[in-house]
């Protein structure tokens, strides 16, 4: 786990310094995929890139291809919104 926490702030850290100027550039995304989560990591939001996080079971998304920046958007404020509600006291 913490070995997985470490490549996570490492790879935030590395693409926030690619493009410092937009805000989206390092959330994670997840999308539910059979027993686990498929997980990207925003390295830009124009033009959109996603990078694949391969940790857990690796699970691929299908249509992350197709995702826009609005979609992107939509999915963290939800994620944030869920977070929130459900966090850890």
């Amino acid at each position: 786990m913490a070995e997985e926490k470490a490549y996570l702030e490492t790879l935030k850290d590395m693409l926030t310094k690619r493009k410092p100027t937009q805000k989206l550039v390092g959330e994670i995304i997840r999308f539910p995929a059979a027993d686990g989560y498929a997980e990207y990591m925003v390295a830009a939001t124009t033009p959109l890139e996603l990078v694949h996080i391969p940790l857990g079971d690796a699970w691929d998304f299908q249509y992350a291809h197709r995702l826009t920046k609005k979609d992107v958007e939509e999915k963290i404020k939800n994620q944030k919104a869920l977070d929130e509600l459900f966090k850890k006291k």
